[in-house]
């Protein structure tokens, strides 16, 4: 999800890394700049969820131990279910 008016990260930009990502799903909000959570938080929290209760994922599986307890400045453990 991004917006199409982001003077930081350029719309074209933008899908090519979506594309280059494998990304199942691009939303492009045509009034929106770079704050599109902000200023869309029901559709950013829709597509949260909706991905969230997808079947299946094209990551590599990572999932952390408890989230909560990241240190961002510490190298993350996953654990593989």
């Amino acid at each position: 999800m991004f917006g199409e008016q982001d003077r930081n990260i350029p719309a074209a930009l933008e899908r090519y890394m979506a594309d280059r990502a494998g990304a199942r799903q691009t939303i492009c909000i045509p009034d929106a700049s770079h704050a599109v959570p902000v200023a869309y938080p029901e559709a950013t929290a829709h597509l949260i969820l909706e991905a969230a209760a997808a079947p299946h994922s094209n990551t590599n599986g990572f999932v952390p131990t408890d989230p909560m307890a990241l240190d961002p400045l510490s190298p993350l453990e996953a654990s593989h279910a």
